[in-house]
């Protein structure tokens, strides 16, 4: 994969970054002037970074992630400008504002966010029935599970991977001054150096931690995460994570074609298989939720699903590259 890091186009500097927090305010407030519009426009002609960079500061103060820091953060109430808290939500209008000046701050807490969103996103993919697995330029390792799908970006402060789809191993490489984070459509992982699982299906998001230390939770503001260590696993399933529960780490994992499990539905056991194998594996819409666990090897998907028929109560059909699961004729 290649590099990630800003090319001279992108790369805003912290004095930039000021600039733009200084345009976001004034903008932002209830008595622009056409002039004031004017000297904006010409702001933005003048350097091609400058639209960029605005852009990424405006959307800065609605990350989740910088709000919290800003309520966190010591004074912070005493530095916030009414121009840059009529954009936060109701939760965070009541503080105090004084004069000390909108553009620390934000320069301060939003540069993490600010650098990581002029940082051009890397996509990785693989197709169903194929592994990959890569190097990223700051030493962490992903290995790619069949049929997934990764959005990278590694900021100078600040690391972030957007998962679309799939099921990837993480070995992070540790860097205290640059938290990993994994975000998906409902959840997130935050580390600065482990080795962790994590896979996403209609049944949620399922993460086994291997190395390390981890915190998981769904995203949003203000939610609580759980602390995961080597050997716990959880998910998360319609915004709520599960009771952790323990995994034995020598047991091998879908790397070397194993799903160990305390309940899947068929739905989520045909995404699995879908996405290891060049095959598509359908389930009749009475079945999707229907649950099964224990130890299965996952390498032939078609002995797999008629050894399970036979358990479980339901057919087996093959027609070309697809396997359909229907309700066993009585």
């Amino acid at each position: 994969m290649s590099d990630s890091r800003t090319s001279d186009t992108n790369c805003a500097s912290p004095e930039l970054a000021a600039e733009a927090a200084r345009w976001c305010a004034r903008m932002d407030s209830d008595d622009v002037s056409a002039e004031d519009e004017l000297a904006f426009k010409g702001w933005l002609a003048d350097d091609p970074r400058r639209r960029a960079t605005y852009d990424a500061m405006s959307q800065m103060t609605m990350d989740p992630a910088l709000i919290t820091a800003m309520q966190n953060a010591e004074g912070a109430s005493q530095v916030l400008s009414r121009s840059f808290a009529r954009k936060l939500p109701n939760i965070v209008r009541p503080l105090p504002f004084a004069a000390v000046g909108l553009t620390s701050l934000l320069v301060w807490l939003a540069w993490p966010w600010l650098n990581l969103a002029l940082t051009p996103p890397a996509l990785v993919a693989t197709p169903p029935g194929q592994t990959r697995t890569m190097m990223l330029a700051d030493g962490s390792r992903v290995e790619l599970s069949g049929g997934t799908s990764l959005d990278v970006r590694l900021g100078s402060a600040r690391r972030e991977v957007r998962m679309q789809s799939g099921e990837a191993f993480f070995t992070v490489a540790p860097d205290a001054t640059r938290p990993f984070v994994v975000t998906t459509e409902d959840g997130r992982v935050q580390v600065v150096g482990t080795a962790f699982d994590l896979s996403q299906t209609r049944d949620g998001l399922e993460i086994a931690v291997h190395h390390g230390r981890v915190a998981f939770g769904r995203n949003g503001l203000f939610v609580e995460t759980v602390d995961l260590v080597a050997g716990d696993k959880a998910d998360l399933n319609e915004g709520v994570v599960s009771t952790v529960k323990h995994f034995d780490l020598e047991a091998g994992d879908w790397r070397s074609g194993w799903l160990d499990t305390n309940g899947v539905t068929l739905g989520g056991l045909a995404e699995r298989l879908s996405r290891r194998h060049d095959i598509t594996v359908s389930v009749d819409p009475t079945l999707l939720d229907k649950r099964i666990a224990g130890r299965f090897r996952l390498n032939d998907p078609e002995t797999l699903l008629r050894s399970l028929s036979a358990i479980h109560g339901f057919a087996v059909t093959r027609s070309d590259a697809a396997l359909l699961i229907t309700p066993a004729r009585r």
